[in-house]
Protein backbone atom coordinates (compact mmCIF):
# COMPACT_ATOMS: atom_id res chain seq x y z
CA UNK A 1 0.00 0.00 0.00
CA UNK A 2 1.51 3.64 -0.84
CA UNK A 3 0.13 7.19 0.28
CA UNK A 4 -0.17 9.85 -2.06
CA UNK A 5 0.27 13.36 -0.33
CA UNK A 6 -3.38 15.84 -0.79
CA UNK A 7 -3.08 18.69 -3.12
CA UNK A 8 -5.48 21.29 -3.59
CA UNK A 9 -8.81 18.93 -2.23
CA UNK A 10 -8.23 16.26 -5.07
CA UNK A 11 -9.37 13.01 -3.90
CA UNK A 12 -8.83 10.15 -6.25
CA UNK A 13 -11.07 7.01 -5.78
CA UNK A 14 -11.42 3.85 -7.86
CA UNK A 15 -9.15 1.49 -9.66
CA UNK A 16 -6.71 2.32 -12.37
CA UNK A 17 -5.30 -0.27 -14.26
CA UNK A 18 -3.64 -2.47 -11.54
CA UNK A 19 -4.06 0.07 -8.93
CA UNK A 20 -6.54 0.92 -7.02
CA UNK A 21 -6.75 4.31 -5.15
CA UNK A 22 -9.15 4.95 -2.18
CA UNK A 23 -9.34 7.83 1.06
CA UNK A 24 -9.26 6.76 4.56
CA UNK A 25 -8.23 8.91 8.06
CA UNK A 26 -7.60 12.34 5.78
CA UNK A 27 -5.04 9.99 3.24
CA UNK A 28 -5.23 9.23 0.06
CA UNK A 29 -4.31 6.08 -0.45
CA UNK A 30 -3.39 3.43 -3.03
CA UNK A 31 -2.76 -0.50 -3.50
CA UNK A 32 -2.60 -2.93 -6.03
CA UNK A 33 -5.48 -4.29 -6.93
CA UNK A 34 -6.21 -8.13 -5.98
CA UNK A 35 -8.50 -10.22 -8.32
CA UNK A 36 -10.29 -12.29 -6.20
CA UNK A 37 -9.22 -16.28 -6.29
CA UNK A 38 -12.84 -18.09 -7.76
CA UNK A 39 -11.51 -21.23 -9.75
CA UNK A 40 -14.81 -22.38 -10.13
CA UNK A 41 -14.56 -25.86 -9.58
CA UNK A 42 -17.01 -28.45 -10.43
CA UNK A 43 -18.00 -29.00 -6.92
CA UNK A 44 -17.80 -25.37 -5.80
CA UNK A 45 -20.44 -24.32 -8.56
CA UNK A 46 -22.68 -27.09 -7.93
CA UNK A 47 -22.28 -26.33 -3.92
CA UNK A 48 -23.24 -22.24 -5.21
CA UNK A 49 -26.45 -23.39 -7.67
CA UNK A 50 -27.57 -25.57 -4.54
CA UNK A 51 -27.35 -22.93 -2.09
CA UNK A 52 -29.11 -20.90 -4.02
CA UNK A 53 -32.00 -23.06 -4.73
CA UNK A 54 -32.33 -23.17 -1.11
CA UNK A 55 -32.31 -19.50 -0.50
CA UNK A 56 -34.86 -19.05 -3.30
CA UNK A 57 -36.92 -21.44 -1.17
CA UNK A 58 -36.65 -20.06 2.02
CA UNK A 59 -36.76 -16.05 0.39
CA UNK A 60 -40.74 -16.69 -0.31
CA UNK A 61 -41.50 -19.06 2.85
CA UNK A 62 -39.22 -16.79 5.28
CA UNK A 63 -42.01 -15.35 7.29
CA UNK A 64 -44.02 -18.64 7.46
CA UNK A 65 -40.99 -20.67 8.83
CA UNK A 66 -40.28 -17.86 10.92
CA UNK A 67 -43.27 -18.07 12.99
CA UNK A 68 -43.57 -21.89 12.91
CA UNK A 69 -39.34 -21.95 14.37
CA UNK A 70 -39.93 -19.41 17.36
CA UNK A 71 -36.38 -20.02 18.11
CA UNK A 72 -34.75 -16.29 17.81
CA UNK A 73 -31.42 -17.80 17.22
CA UNK A 74 -33.08 -19.53 13.88
CA UNK A 75 -32.54 -16.86 11.53
CA UNK A 76 -32.09 -16.80 7.44
CA UNK A 77 -29.00 -18.42 7.41
CA UNK A 78 -29.99 -21.79 9.59
CA UNK A 79 -33.41 -22.06 7.97
CA UNK A 80 -31.20 -22.01 4.30
CA UNK A 81 -28.47 -24.67 5.66
CA UNK A 82 -31.38 -26.85 7.02
CA UNK A 83 -33.47 -26.26 3.48
CA UNK A 84 -29.61 -27.25 2.05
CA UNK A 85 -29.34 -30.42 3.55
CA UNK A 86 -32.52 -32.19 4.07
CA UNK A 87 -34.65 -30.97 0.72
CA UNK A 88 -32.49 -30.43 -1.87
CA UNK A 89 -32.20 -33.44 -4.17
CA UNK A 90 -30.41 -34.51 -7.46
CA UNK A 91 -27.18 -33.84 -8.66
CA UNK A 92 -26.14 -30.66 -10.05
CA UNK A 93 -27.36 -29.88 -12.77
CA UNK A 94 -30.28 -31.47 -12.40
CA UNK A 95 -31.18 -30.26 -8.88
CA UNK A 96 -35.06 -30.05 -7.35
CA UNK A 97 -36.56 -29.79 -4.33
CA UNK A 98 -38.23 -32.35 -2.30
CA UNK A 99 -41.11 -29.82 -0.49
CA UNK A 100 -41.87 -32.85 1.89
CA UNK A 101 -38.84 -32.37 3.46
CA UNK A 102 -38.81 -28.28 3.80
CA UNK A 103 -40.38 -28.20 7.82
CA UNK A 104 -42.39 -24.75 8.35
CA UNK A 105 -42.38 -25.72 11.91
CA UNK A 106 -40.63 -27.56 14.55
CA UNK A 107 -41.50 -27.84 17.82
CA UNK A 108 -42.54 -30.98 20.73
CA UNK A 109 -46.58 -31.02 19.92
CA UNK A 110 -47.92 -34.59 17.90
CA UNK A 111 -47.59 -33.49 14.78
CA UNK A 112 -50.63 -34.27 12.39
CA UNK A 113 -51.31 -37.80 11.42
CA UNK A 114 -53.55 -39.37 8.42
CA UNK A 115 -53.57 -36.41 6.50
CA UNK A 116 -55.71 -35.87 3.44
CA UNK A 117 -56.21 -33.17 1.09
CA UNK A 118 -59.82 -32.55 -0.73
CA UNK A 119 -60.38 -30.49 -3.76
CA UNK A 120 -63.66 -29.16 -4.75
CA UNK A 121 -63.12 -27.91 -8.20
CA UNK A 122 -66.71 -26.48 -8.21
CA UNK A 123 -66.46 -24.12 -5.79
CA UNK A 124 -62.40 -24.25 -5.66
CA UNK A 125 -62.15 -25.10 -1.97
CA UNK A 126 -59.61 -26.78 -0.43
CA UNK A 127 -60.41 -29.16 2.54
CA UNK A 128 -58.15 -31.03 4.76
CA UNK A 129 -58.34 -33.85 6.93
CA UNK A 130 -56.26 -35.52 9.76
CA UNK A 131 -56.56 -37.77 12.74
CA UNK A 132 -58.14 -35.60 15.47
CA UNK A 133 -57.26 -37.90 18.10
CA UNK A 134 -54.58 -37.93 20.26
CA UNK A 135 -52.87 -41.21 22.41
CA UNK A 136 -53.72 -40.17 26.29
CA UNK A 137 -50.56 -41.09 27.60
CA UNK A 138 -48.06 -41.50 24.45
CA UNK A 139 -48.29 -37.90 22.70
CA UNK A 140 -47.59 -34.93 23.29
CA UNK A 141 -50.55 -31.59 22.63
CA UNK A 142 -53.95 -31.07 23.34
CA UNK A 143 -57.59 -31.07 21.87
CA UNK A 144 -57.84 -27.33 21.78
CA UNK A 145 -54.34 -26.99 19.74
CA UNK A 146 -54.53 -24.70 16.79
CA UNK A 147 -54.60 -26.28 13.62
CA UNK A 148 -52.52 -23.85 10.80
CA UNK A 149 -52.10 -24.46 6.86
CA UNK A 150 -49.40 -22.38 4.80
CA UNK A 151 -49.77 -22.46 1.51
CA UNK A 152 -47.33 -21.61 -1.08
CA UNK A 153 -48.34 -21.32 -5.37
CA UNK A 154 -45.29 -22.02 -7.74
CA UNK A 155 -46.86 -19.21 -9.97
CA UNK A 156 -46.96 -16.65 -6.92
CA UNK A 157 -43.77 -17.57 -4.63
CA UNK A 158 -43.73 -14.78 -2.08
CA UNK A 159 -47.61 -14.10 -1.75
CA UNK A 160 -47.95 -17.00 0.90
CA UNK A 161 -51.06 -17.40 2.73
CA UNK A 162 -51.69 -19.38 6.37
CA UNK A 163 -55.13 -20.10 7.17
CA UNK A 164 -56.03 -21.13 10.64
CA UNK A 165 -58.18 -24.00 10.44
CA UNK A 166 -60.08 -24.85 14.06
CA UNK A 167 -58.97 -27.28 16.64
CA UNK A 168 -56.97 -30.04 16.71
CA UNK A 169 -59.69 -32.34 18.00
CA UNK A 170 -61.79 -30.72 15.08
CA UNK A 171 -60.22 -33.06 12.44
CA UNK A 172 -60.44 -31.10 9.08
CA UNK A 173 -60.71 -27.40 7.74
CA UNK A 174 -61.91 -26.33 4.49
CA UNK A 175 -60.87 -23.10 2.73
CA UNK A 176 -61.25 -21.43 -0.78
CA UNK A 177 -57.94 -21.13 -3.12
CA UNK A 178 -57.01 -17.40 -4.05
CA UNK A 179 -58.20 -16.42 -7.55
CA UNK A 180 -55.53 -17.35 -10.32
CA UNK A 181 -53.94 -20.23 -7.70
CA UNK A 182 -53.86 -23.15 -9.59
CA UNK A 183 -55.09 -26.17 -7.34
CA UNK A 184 -51.88 -28.62 -8.53
CA UNK A 185 -49.11 -26.18 -8.40
CA UNK A 186 -49.88 -25.30 -4.69
CA UNK A 187 -47.91 -26.52 -1.59
CA UNK A 188 -49.49 -26.99 1.73
CA UNK A 189 -48.22 -27.76 5.22
CA UNK A 190 -50.15 -28.09 8.48
CA UNK A 191 -49.10 -28.10 12.47
CA UNK A 192 -50.32 -27.65 15.27
CA UNK A 193 -49.76 -24.80 17.77
CA UNK A 194 -50.50 -24.43 21.72
CA UNK A 195 -53.55 -22.88 22.45
CA UNK A 196 -51.07 -20.28 24.55
CA UNK A 197 -48.83 -19.73 21.27
CA UNK A 198 -46.08 -21.02 22.73
CA UNK A 199 -45.28 -24.38 21.06
CA UNK A 200 -45.69 -25.86 17.84
CA UNK A 201 -46.03 -29.47 16.40
CA UNK A 202 -43.20 -30.35 13.65
CA UNK A 203 -45.63 -29.49 9.99
CA UNK A 204 -46.42 -32.20 7.79
CA UNK A 205 -46.64 -31.89 4.05
CA UNK A 206 -50.19 -32.32 2.45
CA UNK A 207 -50.34 -33.91 -0.92
CA UNK A 208 -53.29 -34.46 -3.10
Amino acid sequence: MGILKKRKGAVLSGKMGEIVFFWRRGKQLFRSRVVPHNPKTPAQTAHREKFGLASQIVSGLFDAMKHGHPDPAIGFGTLCGRVYHQAIIGEYPHLAVDYSKVQLAEGPLSPPRDVRLHWNRFTREVRITWNGALAADAEEGSPTDQASVVCQNNLFPRNVRTHLGGRRSTGETTFPLPTGWDPDKTHYWLYFTSHDGTQHSGSVYVFQ
